[in-house]
């Protein structure tokens, strides 16, 4: 009995040696030609590895019930009469054989031959048999309703299941297998509050999601108890409520909620764990059937859109937009592409334009709420929209109809550059969308905004050149989207504009900074134009003098100003030149008197 203990605690002592060998290595690898603490493991691992699965085999054997009966010959370090003597010694020691012996498996494999003698039989276990083995005592742990294990053995159990899940023998992990670990899942995040656990647990997920994605049979149809996909989805619930409780409204009504921790997270842990979920959300269409794809998306787009609402600021401040927000529209866009719908096809079908439809109102519409959407969020949620939704979509008069009323009314209360900039850039992303149809009527809607925009510059208090320098790019590129036959016109009025920002050398001297400031930026906005446009542009200033003599001006002006700079810094680099003694001392003699 004691020759049992001591054995098992040495054995405790050589696998958190090892553990934390691997750990250090995995953080800063150990430079060639430098011994590290795996080097002075590595030769007694195969002996080690063995014996951590007999511990285990024995810590199986023990946690049966009573009904069971036990081999005659005991296990490798008990026999029948100390099995309830051995039970609390081999509680302290198995959780740390089961994470060792899951770290070297992974690296050496599964099937390596392990060093034998007469301490037991674990060698003859094949491949499969060991990864079942290691995953069956984890699994036990984590879900035994007859033993609290404490969360320092829940984390250690997770990282050893997340050790044998990325350990190539995705073959082995059957559907059924992996629903069990997402019911596992779901059920420490419902009981357990800690944040190491729902961290191991959400990576756990994420690779139960890559395994099944990688795997060839997968075509869920989200039938519930027997959809891998729905099991995913209880986790990812459950992950987002606990983090974000507002989504829950029941909960957040409750007596419970009102009076516990959870409407209180921590921000950086909320910010990685959402992200993590929508990164699952994001693979979730591609293992489901035609059927389940019909079934889920409705889902997955309210719980995308419900982050987004709840996480974002109210929509009075200007702060910036949260890393949680913005994966939040990348996903939203990901999931409104045809290929969430239907696969492999490339167009949507009449159901799935509707259900993206219903998604951009209902964020449309999130905004006016009393606690509606940030501004920001809104921009950028459109702007990213318009790269992944169908051109029927944003081209629905419907659409356009709200897209432009509510960005209007964010442009006209914007308070901010901050949000100027977004609004600049929503619009050059609208101007530039490839189909014809739904760049036009943003152009026609939004376009006459930032000409506005730019009349006025010389009255805005203070100047941001860079919102100027924005507006002006995105106007720019209307003349390439404009038909040939008005091409001209497109010229004239931003010349005419940019004109608006031209000094003379009569008016130059007196002006303000500000001024001075537009005037570098119309100039180059009207070189551009005759340089990409130069046939235009020869028409429009043929047929207006007026303009043509203010920009030759302004040209002649701005030539005069390089000259007289270049003239300036040439007679500063001589004066330095002559202030510089001819005799350089090499010691310095400052600090004697």
């Amino acid at each position: 009995m004691a020759g049992a203990m001591e054995k098992l605690a040495v054995l405790r002592a050589w696998a958190e040696v090892y553990i934390e060998a691997v750990s250090r290595e995995q953080k800063k690898p150990t430079p060639s030609g430098t011994e590290s603490l795996l080097d002075l493991v590595n030769p007694e691992l195969r002996s080690l590895a063995r014996l951590w699965i007999a511990i285990l085999r024995d810590h199986a054997l023990l946690s049966l019930s009573q009904e069971h009966q036990l081999p005659a010959e005991g296990g490798t370090f008990f026999t029948a009469e100390t099995r309830d003597a051995v039970k609390s010694h081999y509680r302290s020691v198995w959780s740390a054989c089961l994470h060792a012996a899951s770290l070297y498996l992974k690296q050496e494999g599964f099937g390596i031959r392990l060093n034998t003698d007469s301490l037991g039989s674990s060698a003859e276990l094949s491949e499969t048999d060991r990864f079942h083995l290691l995953l069956g005592v984890a699994m036990e742990a984590l879900c035994s309703r007859t033993s609290a294990q404490s969360d320092d053995t829940i984390i250690t159990c997770l990282k050893s299941v997340y050790t044998l899940l990325t350990s190539k023998r995705e073959s082995v992990v059957s559907p059924a297998i992996s629903r069990e670990i997402l019911a596992v899942l779901h059920r420490l995040m419902l009981t357990r509050d800690n944040s190491n656990i729902r961290t191991l647990s959400i990576n756990v997920l994420e690779q139960l999601v890559n395994t099944c994605r990688d795997s060839t049979t997968c075509c869920d149809d989200v039938t519930p108890g027997s959809s891998f996909v729905f099991s995913c989805l209880e986790v990812c619930l459950s992950i987002i409520v606990r983090h974000i409780p507002a989504i829950n409204s029941n909960l957040v009504t409750s007596s419970v909620y009102q009076t516990s921790s959870l409407k209180y997270t921590n921000q950086q842990e909320m910010t990685q764990a959402v992200c993590a979920v929508l990164n699952v959300i994001e693979q979730l269409p591609s293992l489901c059937s035609q059927n389940g794809r019909t079934s889920v998306m409705p889902i997955l787009l309210y719980l995308v859109i419900s982050i987004i609402k709840e996480v974002s600021p109210a929509n009075n401040t200007d702060a910036d937009v949260s890393p949680a927000v913005t994966k939040a529209l990348r996903t939203f866009a990901i999931l409104c592409k045809p290929g969430s719908f239907n696969g492999e096809k490339e167009k949507h079908t009449s159901q799935s334009l509707q259900l993206v439809l219903s998604a951009l109102v209902y964020l449309l519409e999130a905004y006016r709420e009393p606690r509606g959407l940030q501004p920001l969020v809104l921009l950028y949620a459109v702007a990213i929209l318009s790269h992944s939704c169908p051109a029927e979509v944003l081209a629905c008069e419907r659409i356009r109809e709200q897209v432009v009323s509510t960005v209007t009314s964010i442009w006209e209360k914007a308070g901010t550059s901050k949000v100027r900039k977004a609004f600049i850039q929503m619009c050059q992303t609208l101007f530039q969308h490839p189909d014809s149809i739904v760049s036009h009527c943003y152009i026609r809607s939004l376009g006459p905004l930032l000409c506005s925009h730019l009349l006025h510059a010389t009255s805005h208090q203070p100047l941001d050149l860079q919102e100027i320098s924005m507006a002006v790019t995105a106007v720019e590129v209307l003349v390439s989207l404009t038909p040939a036959e008005h091409s001209v016109s497109t010229v004239a009025l931003l010349c005419s504009l940019f004109s608006t920002y031209l000094l003379n050398t009569v008016n130059y001297d007196s002006a303000t900074p500000q001024a001075k400031q537009l005037f570098t930026v119309g100039l180059e906005a009207i070189k551009t134009l005759a340089s990409n446009h130069p046939q235009q542009f020869k028409v429009v200033t043929s047929s207006s003098p007026p303009l043509r003599s203010a920009i030759e001006q302004a040209f002649l002006l701005h030539q005069s100003n390089e000259a007289a700079a270049q003239k300036k810094a040439a007679e500063a680099s001589k004066q330095k030149q002559q202030a510089k003694p001819a005799i350089q001392l090499k010691m310095n003699f400052g600090n004697f008197t």
